[in-house]
């Protein structure tokens, strides 16, 4: 006998992709775009990492972009860049601290690059 779900619990929306959208994790998408996308490569080493790690990125256009760590339930740990580079190699050092400069303890972490409506992550291993 399979459970029956009561209609009025459920309005039909589903708020955790809403939030994992909001935190660009799902990119909205509308269908193949006419103009081609910048290329973003995005890079940290090393990886496991004890004490530092140096996240870079190319970018093949100019323009504005956020890096930041983020935990596992997409909380922001640390903003490392949010400004505009020229297109390029880049660099940042994530030194294994959150915001206030307290040592995030050891685990999986997100690093997201946004770029205009473009995001691209990469997992990072913090250990003791």
């Amino acid at each position: 006998m399979e459970p029956s779900i009561n209609s009025d619990l459920h309005d039909g929306v589903d708020l955790t992709r809403y939030h994992f959208e909001d935190l660009g994790w799902f990119p909205h998408t509308t269908g193949v775009s006419d103009q081609p996308q910048a290329a973003i490569a995005l890079r940290s080493a090393p990886n496991p990492f004890g004490s530092s790690t140096t996240v870079s990125f190319d970018l093949e256009r100019a323009g504005g972009a956020e890096l930041g760590i983020y935990d596992l339930t997409g909380r922001l740990v640390k903003r490392l860049v949010g400004r505009h580079f020229a297109a390029g190699r880049h660099a940042a050092t994530w030194d294994g601290a959150d915001a206030g400069g307290l040592r995030a303890p050891a685990g999986v972490y997100l690093c997201r690059l946004k770029l205009g409506d473009r995001t691209e992550m990469r997992h990072l291993v913090l250990i003791d």
